[in-house]
């Protein structure tokens, strides 16, 4: 059940009355009457929610949700108070699935004590610039049973914080960012856990002339994916943000997100670089009323990328433009105003 940030007092406490087996529940914030519903309806096994304006005492009222297994906060608390994000997980004792999303918004980090009652946690996305390799060593000892580990948030993260979570936990899925901080060699630490090593996402964001150089490698790659015999799903994800570059630091993507508009420029130049991609999306680089790019650039990325499976477009195309090549590749083309979900999530993992 998901509860829109609209709904009024009387609405939610007739969905506490009236609905007595909601299992999962999604609302904008916590307010006195979604914590009455928290409260009437303890047996909810999922909770989403947005933390704002939450006043501290409020969560005394909270009680325990023994049932509660997944659970995922954005957080939007500028002003602090990091406190309040503890005394929620405190209540959710048999947590095996958490989630902190716009966790670069904590003014400081909870610390350790925020995982101190988390020993049965198998799925873990937590975002905040304030996790380092240490911190992350800390985790996996109070937390050794997580075997679904998002990072893709935190930029600190090196190739000691790979080698620390492929040893001391059995990973089934991982996923972090691309940076200067880990290397091909870092990469490889991943091997340490090929026996369980089942899904591999890295992300990338290029165009920034600041981020520098990656200094991961295809082969670095594919030795991995050769030790790596479980392995069922690899995505390295470049997001594209400035169009004046070319697209040799993309050699390793497997999938291309535009977020600037597309020309027929930067698809040749990305179809000369990006031997291993599987999926483009230029919806967002499309919203133009005349895209800025044409079917040359289209037909150029189908002809030259051989593993091509996906191109995401906006439905709303001139069809006098593109009609034919939409038409005779329907079969890549993914037509939607839809910008296009993860391919991985940890809280369905």
């Amino acid at each position: 059940m998901k509860v829109q940030y609209e709904a009024n007092a009387e609405l939610v406490q007739a969905v506490a009355f009236y609905c007595p087996n909601v299992r999962q529940l999604e609302a904008y914030h916590l307010n006195d009457e979604i914590i009455g519903l928290l409260n009437h309806q303890r047996i909810i096994e999922r909770l989403e929610f947005s933390l704002t304006a939450f006043e501290p005492e409020r969560t005394a009222t909270l009680l325990e949700l023994p049932h509660l297994r997944k659970l995922t906060i954005n957080w939007h608390q500028e002003t602090g108070n990091e406190e309040i994000l503890c005394s929620v997980v405190r209540q959710c004792p048999e947590l095996t699935h958490f989630s902190l999303e716009l966790g670069h918004m904590l003014v400081e980090f909870p610390g350790l004590r925020l995982f101190e009652n988390l020993a049965k946690l198998i799925a873990l996305n937590f975002s905040s610039p304030s996790i380092d390799d240490a911190t992350l060593s800390d985790i996996a000892d109070l937390c050794p049973l997580i075997e679904h580990l998002d990072l893709r948030d935190n930029s600190r993260i090196t190739d000691d914080g790979l080698f620390t979570v492929a040893t001391k936990l059995k990973l089934k899925s991982i996923a972090f960012c691309c940076s200067k901080t880990i290397t091909g060699c870092g990469l490889l630490h991943l091997r340490h856990c090929s026996s369980t090593l089942k899904v591999l996402c890295i992300t990338q964001t290029v165009g920034f002339p600041h981020l520098g150089t990656h200094p991961i490698t295809v082969n670095a790659i594919q030795t991995l994916q050769q030790s790596c015999t479980q392995l069922t799903m690899y995505d390295w994800r470049s997001v594209v943000w400035y169009g004046s570059f070319d697209f040799t630091e993309c050699t390793c993507a497997t999938t291309i997100v535009f977020s600037v508009a597309a020309t027929d420029a930067l698809l040749l130049s990305m179809t000369q670089h990006c031997t291993q991609l599987k999926h483009l999306n230029i919806i967002r680089g499309g919203y133009e009323l005349i895209p800025r790019y044409t079917s040359v650039g289209l037909y150029a990325v189908i002809h030259n990328c051989p593993l091509l499976q996906t191109i995401r477009v906006n439905e709303n195309m001139d069809q006098k433009e593109f009609g034919e090549i939409l038409g005779l590749y329907k079969h890549i083309f993914v037509c939607s105003t839809d910008y296009g979900e993860s391919l991985y999530d940890v809280m369905d993992m």
